[in-house]
């Protein structure tokens, strides 16, 4: 089953979680200033841990992983892992 939730509303996240073991995160695209998309991120891989998702695939940035600590791919992929 495939389910939508909106970043930008995050009252959509849980829904769209509730029941599911898997997930594929796919990062947001705002400009710059819009949106604080490392601590969204954050809050959907909070949401996910407590909806008991168990696997999940992050799209991520080539390299991120070697990345600035201010990234915000940097920062999702070490709360993936942390999570």
């Amino acid at each position: 089953m495939l389910r939508y939730c909106d970043f930008t509303d995050m009252a959509s996240v849980a829904p769209a979680l509730a029941g599911a073991e898997r997930m594929y995160f796919m990062p947001m695209n705002h400009p710059p200033g819009v949106v604080d998309e490392a601590a969204v991120k954050s809050q959907v891989i909070a949401e996910a841990k407590v909806a008991g998702i168990r696997y999940c695939v992050y799209q991520s940035f080539i390299a991120a992983a070697g990345g600035a600590p201010d990234d915000d791919d940097f920062a999702t992929e070490n709360a993936l892992k942390a999570s």
